[in-house]
């Protein structure tokens, strides 16, 4: 029973977590760098240094989903790849 207990725990813990990176995911450049200064108090310098990075990054992650939604209009039907664009689409409101 308790080690039950504690697996049912750490997934729970692990949806949270992956809930929160997802949020995180779709937050806009601005606003992660926003965040950012607030709270690590980031000098004017730091921003301008900080926004290309994370600019960057936010572009590559958008070509990887991308390449993988090409990759899986390949293996699933429209139908399925309706239904993944759907269950996509939903997970996004969901965090906004």
């Amino acid at each position: 029973m308790k080690f039950k207990f504690i697996c049912f725990s750490m997934i729970i813990g692990l949806v949270m977590l992956s809930s929160a990176a997802f949020a995180n995911m779709n937050m806009s450049v601005d606003d992660r760098v926003s965040k950012m200064t607030t709270d690590l108090s980031l000098t004017p310098d730091q921003v301008s240094a900080v926004r290309p990075v994370i600019q960057d990054f936010k572009d590559k992650v958008d070509q990887l989903m991308q390449e993988k939604d090409q990759k899986l209009s390949g293996i699933l039907s429209a139908d399925q790849m309706t239904k993944m664009q759907s269950m996509k689409n939903n997970m996004n409101n969901n965090f906004k």
